[in-house]
């Protein structure tokens, strides 16, 4: 599909993520990382809104390392991640009992300057039950 849309379509970066955001809304989050993937191997550039996509659709289908992987890469490139980016990885880790990585990022979100609101210290006091 995506060397047919290539014919008619100029690929950047805000078309990649249409598509990202696209296969999200469609609840098809494999097909967004296959377009993600794409993206990569094409050598277009990532920006803050493709990592504002991906990783808390991989956070919640359950990719949490491949969420953080994104994450550490989003950081590398000197982006800073949103609320949104924060809050899915803390929530996710949390759930998936991963409460040292839950909280180093929940750490992290509190230096960068961003408070969190009372539903994420629910979600990491649920994390501890």
């Amino acid at each position: 599909m995506l060397l047919l849309l290539r014919r008619w379509l100029r690929f950047d970066t805000q078309t990649y993520n249409s598509l990202i955001t696209l296969f999200l809304n469609k609840g098809l989050p494999y097909k967004a990382f296959e377009i993600y993937e794409a993206m990569e191997e094409a050598g277009c550039s990532l920006d803050f809104s493709t990592f504002g996509l991906m990783i808390p659709s991989l956070a919640k289908s359950g990719c949490l390392d491949a969420a953080f992987k994104l994450f550490q890469e989003m950081k590398d490139m000197g982006l800073r991640p949103s609320f949104s980016v924060f809050a899915s990885l803390v929530d996710s880790m949390g759930k998936a009992g991963r409460l040292d990585a839950s909280m180093k990022v929940y750490t992290e979100m509190q230096a960068s300057g961003l408070r969190p609101p009372a539903t994420m210290y629910v979600s990491l006091i649920e994390s501890f039950v």
